[in-house]
């Protein structure tokens, strides 16, 4: 097994075989999708760092950081649910262990600290990934995390119906449309996405301006990326 980092952009080719890997990977999520992966490294990169796993030239695994004062990070770190190594789904236990050793033999040879959140513990791979950490000599700090809930219903109407039934909630929801007018919407299509991304944003920078933490939206490139 063989580890491969670089620390620029790479081209269209290493994109269609990364297309292809997460696809087939163990966990296809939504945060490691190609698109949005790419469109991240474009916006970070002069702070990337790509480490692909090779099994006999083939990609069967790779991985996306960001280098933050210091320490990289995954690159979809960005307040994501999980982030993931994207590995190809046909991966044995064995071929995992010699993927992680080679992956914590290059976090070695590169010098680099390592934050690694919101890691996904039910992740196939998760407990060879343990046991490659404990066989390492690396110095290392472990911290469980709590999950962010999330209400699901099949129709915008069901889920209003599910969040009233709460006392605390309906009485907080009635007194913001009594006190500041205020109505609930739900997009369930991407018609009206910009427009709805657009007042978040300046809703957002209105919220936080007159406060020792002012809103990342007032930069424009955060925005064009949002």
């Amino acid at each position: 097994m063989e580890a491969v980092v670089q620390y620029q952009l790479p081209g269209s080719e290493f994109w269609d075989d990364y297309r292809k890997l997460w696809q087939k990977s163990m966990h296809p999520s939504v945060f490691q999708a190609p698109a949005f992966i790419r469109n991240l490294c474009q916006y970070k990169k002069s702070k990337i760092a790509i480490i692909t796993f090779k099994q006999e030239n083939e990609i069967v695994g790779a991985a996306f950081f960001q280098k933050e004062k210091g320490v990289f990070r995954f690159i979809s770190d960005q307040k994501t649910d999980h982030n993931f190594f994207v590995l190809h789904q046909s991966c044995t236990k064995e071929q995992l262990k010699r993927l992680f050793k080679a992956f914590l033999q290059t976090v070695r040879e590169e010098n680099w600290a390592l934050a690694l959140n919101n890691m996904a513990s039910w992740a196939d791979y998760w407990e060879v990934f343990q046991n490659a950490l404990k066989e390492s000599s690396l110095f290392k700090v472990s911290f469980s995390y709590s999950v962010c809930p999330v209400l699901e219903a099949i129709s915008p109407e069901a889920l209003a119906s599910k969040l009233t039934k709460s006392r605390n909630t309906r009485y907080k929801k009635n007194r913001l449309q009594k006190e500041w007018g205020i109505t609930f919407e739900a997009l369930t299509g991407e018609e009206h996405l910009e427009e709805w991304i657009t007042e978040f944003a300046n809703a957002h920078e209105q919220r936080w301006s007159a406060t020792n933490t002012p809103s990342g939206y007032r930069s424009k490139d955060r925005r064009a990326f949002l």
